[in-house]
């Protein structure tokens, strides 16, 4: 009789959670349509920022400048996981972690400049648009990711 309890509870446990993910996933807010790609970031910042032509023009040049600079940086990131992952010596393996840092610092401060090359892009009225898209972005880049999901805003 105990028995026959427990895996009667636990079959009403399992129907319940598996109602709760079927609810879940049917009601959940599907950000990007399956086979779809998510928005570029840059087309995102200038619908956010309603730049004009000109405006435009100069965003395009700075995110130009912004990829010279930064593909770089992550082609030596890339380069330098693989040698600290595929090496067998710790010491070794100290220096190339102590290297991947310096480049994550200067990769991070090739972004900020970045930013602050768009801030300079705006206008006076644009400036509560920028100063909420530097919200969510550095909500974005600050969290870590887990399971696809980022952190919802005022949390």
């Amino acid at each position: 009789m105990n028995k026959r309890k427990l895996v009667s509870g636990l079959v009403i446990a399992l129907l319940i959670v598996n109602l709760f993910f079927i609810g879940f996933s049917i009601f959940k807010k599907k950000s990007i349509k399956r086979g779809e790609r998510p928005e570029r970031p840059e087309k995102m910042i200038l619908k956010v920022l309603n730049f004009d032509e000109q405006q435009e023009n100069t965003f395009k040049v700075a995110m130009e400048k912004h990829q010279a600079q930064i593909l770089p940086l992550q082609k030596r990131l890339k380069e330098l996981k693989q040698q600290f992952f595929t090496g067998n010596d710790d010491e070794f393996a100290d220096s190339i972690a102590t290297l991947m840092g310096q480049f994550y610092i200067d990769l991070n401060h090739a972004h900020k400049s970045h930013f602050h090359d768009i801030k300079e892009i705006c206008r006076p009225e644009q400036m509560p648009a920028y100063e909420e898209l530097m919200l969510r972005i550095s909500q974005a880049f600050g969290s870590p990711r887990r399971g696809g999901t980022r952190p919802k805003r005022g949390r």
